[in-house]
């Protein structure tokens, strides 16, 4: 499958997975906690912790958390933030716990490549520890000569906890064929895919206490091995294709 063929079929996709992710930040920046009091006070933020019954913890966007028993409570909701309120609101970073990253780009470069520029899609999950590192897996579609499917670890460093914050990462893995090399006049080959690496730094930029946004570039290094047979004496010869690329990656962070 070649990068035109494979943009032609999972366009369609891409696009309303696009317009999802948009709509999923939008709605969840737009909107936050509110708490009714009896007394007619109104605190808006974000809840901590809530026990049915017995209390409520919320956090405003002072960072003052504010404890209410069940007793003094009209109505707990989530509304909209309306467009002049809080104009600049910080959105918590989550410590620890589940991430998911998605991101895509392109891998710029010249030489084997079919395409100077080639369409690049990665997939990680990973767990986000409290010293500010993320460690997880990766798989993704590449368009080589071949198209591969990189199956990789990845390791996460953000400097700094904060809504903004730039980072470095390192990925390592082995890529796997797609598809089978077309094979010419009395010659069969045979694709068995390699060894990746990437390294880069980048920045993300923390929406809200689920969401992020990320931009990052990077040294990417794909190696392709692949056998070519002779049918008319079953000689085997080994071909290795290396590649030495620019990645410009952009994404989103769930957590």
């Amino acid at each position: 499958m070649s990068q035109a063929q494979f943009l032609k079929i999972f366009k369609p996709g891409i696009i309303l997975f696009l317009l999802f992710i948009f709509q999923y930040v939008y709605s969840q920046e737009l909107k936050e906690d509110v708490v009714y009091l009896k007394n007619g006070s109104v605190i808006r933020g974000q809840i901590m912790e809530y026990k049915s019954g017995e209390y409520v913890k919320i956090k405003t966007v002072c960072l003052n958390i504010w404890v209410f028993t069940e007793q003094e409570i009209e109505k707990i909701a989530k509304e909209y933030v309306p467009d002049h309120q809080y104009p600049y609101l910080v959105k918590p970073v989550k410590e620890k716990g589940y991430v998911n990253i998605s991101d895509f780009g392109i891998l710029a470069g010249s030489g084997e490549l079919t395409k100077d520029n080639a369409f690049s899609l990665h997939v990680v999950n990973g767990y986000k520890f409290p010293n500010k590192v993320i460690l997880g897996g990766g798989i993704g579609v590449e368009f080589f000569n071949e198209t591969v499917i990189p199956l990789f670890g990845d390791f996460r460093y953000h400097f700094v906890k904060d809504i903004f914050s730039p980072f470095v990462f390192i990925q390592s893995g082995y890529a796997i064929p797609l598809e089978k090399r077309e094979d010419n006049y009395r010659t069969v080959y045979h694709s068995k895919g390699g060894p990746m690496f990437s390294s880069g730094i980048g920045f993300r930029f923390t929406i809200n206490n689920r969401t992020a946004i990320a931009l990052s570039i990077a040294y990417r290094f794909q190696e392709i091995k692949t056998t070519r047979m002779f049918d008319w004496d079953e000689q085997e010869v080994d071909i290795y294709e290396r590649y030495h690329r620019l990645a410009i990656r952009f994404g989103f962070y769930f957590y």
